[in-house]
């Protein structure tokens, strides 16, 4: 995944990859550039294979990502923090 913020700082991109296919989610905003902090998050539901975007605590972006769809955890695999 990356988030990126455009070279003319008016729109903000999150993309997924599996490797093999990627996704962009983008969110265009007036004036990105303007020195004051933005608070960003990205959710993903895989079930739905949606990814939502919020700036500020605002919906601004989502969208389906057929990619969410393909990437699964080998059988026996877990996720844990150490």
């Amino acid at each position: 995944w990356a988030l990126r913020l455009s070279k003319k700082m008016d729109a903000l991109t999150f993309s997924i990859s599996d490797g093999k296919a990627s996704s962009d989610v983008t969110a265009s905003e007036q004036s990105l550039g303007d020195g004051e902090w933005r608070h960003v998050v990205v959710t993903v539901d895989r079930p739905s294979q949606m990814v939502y975007l919020f700036l500020n605590g605002k919906l601004v972006a989502d969208q389906r990502c057929q990619v969410l769809g393909a990437a699964k955890l080998p059988s026996g695999s877990s996720v844990s923090s150490s």
